[in-house]
Parts: structure tokens; C-alpha cells; sequence
């Protein structure tokens, strides 16, 4: 796609008051650079080590992963632990629903994701796939009981580095994803459509620069993968991330050539990831799950006000990015649907806006998150 015929240079030079403040309240409560991956993978262990039986292998493999991620940080090294797979692994580690066999395979992963063990030793656990992509650079697929590279699922986009592009795959997240979310895919990766998929998302990114330097610097420090999706159809859930279960990866069902509404929605999950990681590292800013559900003027569906509280600042967001869009000299696919979209936002807002602060999770932690974004959506609306 040629990005020329989307971003201009008035859309470069035409000055923003508040886009840097919202890049900002995402990175300035969190830690620099790579240590909040350190800082929430060591939480999670301790939670699993928490779990453990006394006196376990588990407990041994756990004591080692920590040991050998706080020489990572002596050394300045915790950009290793910038893994989607890590926190897949950490997180299953913490489930209620897990025994201690069960955990025993997902230690045994983490050994594998840390050089700390070989492939071989988790043939047995049951998976198609290993994700190495970050680890070792690979991934592997299981065949007749020993594992072989296959390739064909990392796309060649050298300009999003150190973020990587996973080709639609069929079985390739089958462990942790239902169907109706990354369903059978038999498509060839040189197939010009998936190719055309990726070529988009590198156009989104360069607008997400454009639009604001700071938050792409922060967007591609805290997102390393972004997993292409089979074609989702008819649904409305286009782009879907998993909290702290994978942490650092957005799955998108991309549209080719449609970059403004990838770029959104690459900015609504990027700010996902961002507050849950975010409302771990410091949970005093975190908008606690009490029952208690708002209705998305969005959706009309009930949601769990934490998500709700998440969907202001996204959407708070999402209407400066689209303000950008829309005030500039833009033109090409999608500018037109930018228009209305930002009058829809525009116009359901301000009841997000009532219908959180009136709801009974209306914490002091969701007054300041909503009064930050007022703040922000003051200069737009």
C-alpha cells in the first residue's frame, strides 16, 4: 500500500495538545524500558511458587526460572523476559484450576523458553506447537515425536523489529484459543492477501508514529507480537488481546489496505495491555472487579465495570487519534468511515462517561482514571 496517499505533511506538522499526555499516563506509572516484564514475571512466579506443593520438582524449576531472571536484571538483561510465551506459561502457572502435574509442563516450558532445558524434554506435553519466536527465534511443530522448524508462520517485516508478525496458521494457538477465535486456516503464507496483511500493519504503525512519536516508542517496547488471525467473518471482534495470559501480543483479524482502522484498533489494545500491566505493578491504581456491570453505550452488552473503566481511556484515546485523522489533510481507504466513527464516539462517550461514575465501582481509582481522560477529552469534545 502506498502510505503516501493516507499521511501528509500538514497531517506531520499539525500540532496536538494532549496526544503526549495520554502515551504518558500509560508509561509514567509503570517502570522503564524492560523492567516491568522482570517485575511482573517474578509477581506471577512468586504467585505460582505460592501454589505449589512443599517439596515439589515444581518448586525447584520455579526457584531456578527466578534466580536466573534477577541475574537477567543484575545484568541488564530483563529484555529477554519480553515474551508473550513467558506470561502464557506464568499465567497457567497461577490458575485455580491447575495441579502440580500440570504446572510441572508449563515450568518445564519456561525452562525451554530460557535455555534452561531442551525442546525434547516437552514432547510429551501434548502441544503441536512451540512458539520460540522470541526465545530462540523458531518455532517448531511436532511430528511423528520429535520437533522440526517450521518457518512459514514468521512473516519478513524487518521495519517493526523487535515486534514480529505471526502468519494465520492453522492448530498455531490451538492450546489456549477457542475456534471461534483463530479458526482452521489452510491458507499458504505466500499468499498475497496474508502478505498484503502485514504490508497493512507496517503502514498503521508509521501513522501511529506520525500521530505521536512517544506513544509508538511505547507501543513497540510493550507489544512484540501481532498474531494475524483466519478471517473472523461476521463478527464484530476484530482485534482481541489476552491480558497478562499473553502479555505483549495483539491478535487482529487485519483487513488489507484498510490502515486507519487497523491503527485503531492497534491502539485499543496496545492501551488493554497497558493498563493491565499497569494495575499490577501497582494495584492501588487498579479498578477492582466487584460485580458490579456497566452497559457499553457501544455494544448495549453489560460489561464488568474494570473493562468499562479500560474502554473510557481507550475510546478517550481512540476519539484524539481520530480527531488527528479527520482535522488533517487525509485521504485514501477508511477516512470517510474515520468521519463517522468519530461522531459515534463523540456521542457515546459522554454516557461511558455518566454511567461509570454513577455505577457502584466508582472507586477513587475510577474517578482518576476518568479524570485524567476528561482532561484529554476536553481539548476534543
Amino acid at each position: 500500500m502506498c502510505l503516501s496517499c493516507v499521511v501528509t505533511s500538514e497531517m506531520r506538522s499539525k500540532p496536538h495538545p494532549h496526544r503526549t499526555d495520554l502515551a504518558g499516563l500509560l508509561r509514567s506509572r509503570t517502570l522503564e524500558g524492560d523492567e516491568d516484564w522482570g517485575v511482573i514475571a517474578r509477581g506471577l512466579c512468586e504467585q505460582a511458587l505460592a501454589r505449589a506443593s512443599p517439596s515439589t520438582v515444581l518448586r525447584s524449576m520455579l526457584a531456578l526460572l527466578l534466580r536466573t531472571w534477577l541475574d537477567w536484571e543484575h545484568q541488564g538483561e530483563s529484555y529477554r523476559l519480553a515474551d508473550p510465551e513467558v506470561f502464557l506459561r506464568l499465567y497457567a502457572l497461577t490458575a485455580d484450576a491447575a495441579d502440580d502435574q500440570l504446572r510441572n509442563v508449563h515450568a518445564s516450558l519456561l525452562l525451554v523458553h530460557c535455555h534452561l532445558a531442551d525442546a525434547d524434554t516437552v514432547a510429551g506435553s501434548g502441544l503441536a506447537f512451540l512458539r520460540l519466536v522470541h526465545s530462540h527465534g523458531e518455532i517448531l511443530r511436532l511430528s511423528n515425536g520429535a520437533w522440526s522448524v517450521c518457518a512459514s508462520p514468521i512473516a519478513v517485516a524487518p521495519n517493526l523489529a523487535p515486534l514480529c508478525v505471526l502468519m494465520p496458521t492453522n492448530g498455531l494457538f490451538d492450546d489456549f484459543l477457542p475456534v471461534h477465535l483463530y479458526p482452521p486456516y489452510e491458507q499458504k503464507q505466500a499468499d498475497s492477501f496474508d502478505l498484503d496483511r502485514v504490508a497493512t500493519i507496517e503502514s498503521a504503525i508509521v501513522i501511529l508514529r506520525e500521530y505521536s512519536s512517544e506513544l509508538c516508542v511505547n507501543f513497540l517496547s510493550r507489544i512484540r507480537t501481532i498474531a494475524l488471525t483466519p478471517p473472523l467473518g461476521e463478527q464484530p471482534r476484530r482485534s482481541f488481546s489476552c491480558r497478562l495470559g499473553y502479555y505483549g501480543a495483539i491478535f487482529a483479524d487485519v483487513i488489507p489496505g484498510d490502515v486507519i482502522d487497523t491503527a485503531v484498533h492497534l491502539l485499543h489494545e496496545y492501551c488493554h495491555q497497558q493498563l493491565w500491566s499497569l494495575w499490577f505493578v501497582r494495584p492501588s491504581l487498579a479498578v477492582e472487579e466487584n460485580g458490579a456491570v456497566v452497559r457499553s453505550p457501544f455494544t448495549e452488552r453489560l460489561v464488568p465495570a474494570p473493562v468499562m473503566a479500560q474502554a473510557y481511556l481507550i475510546y478517550s484515546a481512540t476519539l484524539d487519534f481520530l480527531h488527528w485523522i479527520v482535522s488533517s489533510n487525509a485521504s485514501g481507504a477508511g477516512v470517510d468511515r474515520a468521519v463517522d466513527d468519530l461522531k459515534r464516539v463523540e456521542r457515546r462517550l459522554p454516557v461511558l462517561r455518566d454511567s461509570l461514575l454513577v455505577s457502584s465501582a466508582a472507586s477513587s481509582a475510577l474517578r482518576e482514571l476518568v479524570g485524567f481522560c476528561d482532561q484529554a477529552n476536553g481539548v476534543c469534545l
